[in-house]
């Protein structure tokens, strides 16, 4: 697992025997790397894997490795019914309890309302309410639009990181890495975490993910998402 270390790096995919522009990877997004290839300047470059199961490519310089030592569990032994998550909307907030103590306080992004009426089998773009379990985690995610691009304003999000599936529609908590406007409503339903406190809360969350785990699933904690 690697992490982009600059601001922002292009990756190149192959098409037809050709390299080609293909997306942008921004600073504290995630991804599965593969292999090593040459690049098309001569230099070393990743192979990078994504949810779809598609291969591109990155520059070796502009990506660094997650050790290990950075993706051990947080009090794994703490029994399930003992932690637990709520999402406070009005507040845009994120407390995580641990045996009734908060263990981690956030502002946060949840979904912002459509000013239209939803279009047949489409969505709600607000964070439902309720509670719901955290039934599968994963470190990276594409999410947005699937298709390969190189235009900076597409709706793809290539490499979203700490993702922490808690609904049977696809809603999440997960690292968000295109804005910092934490505290509003900002997301398409999901609840938008800093990197940083949704990797410590991917780590946190049960069920338990190891270093080495791409995705995992099981039936976690609660997650309770209040108005």
């Amino acid at each position: 697992l690697f992490e982009v270390s600059v601001p922002y790096t292009r990756s190149l995919r192959i098409d037809r025997g050709q390299w080609v522009k293909n997306y942008r990877l921004y600073f504290n997004s995630t991804h599965w790397v593969t292999h090593i290839v040459q690049g098309p300047d001569g230099r070393q470059w990743y192979a990078i894997k994504d949810s779809y199961g598609r291969n591109y490519y990155a520059r070796t310089g502009h990506l660094r490795k997650i050790e290990a030592s950075e993706l051990a569990p947080i009090s794994p032994e703490t029994p399930r019914n003992q932690k637990w998550i709520e999402v406070l909307v009005e507040d845009q907030e994120l407390r995580a309890y641990e045996q009734g103590e908060i263990v981690m306080q956030t502002r946060i992004s949840s979904g912002l309302p459509l000013n239209r009426e939803l279009e047949p089998g489409e969505l709600p773009t607000e964070t439902p309410l309720g509670d719901f379990h955290i039934t599968v985690k994963t470190v990276c995610r594409h999410m947005g639009e699937s298709h390969f691009t190189d235009q900076l304003d597409s709706g793809a999000y290539p490499g979203v990181p700490w993702v922490c599936f808690f609904d049977k529609d696809g809603y999440s908590l997960h690292g968000t890495y295109w804005h910092n406007n934490f505290g509003n409503r900002m997301s398409h339903g999901c609840v938008n975490m800093r990197c940083e406190d949704a990797k410590w809360l991917y780590r946190w969350a049960l069920p338990p993910a190891q270093p080495e785990d791409w995705q995992i699933s099981g039936w976690g904690i609660r997650v309770s998402v209040r108005p």
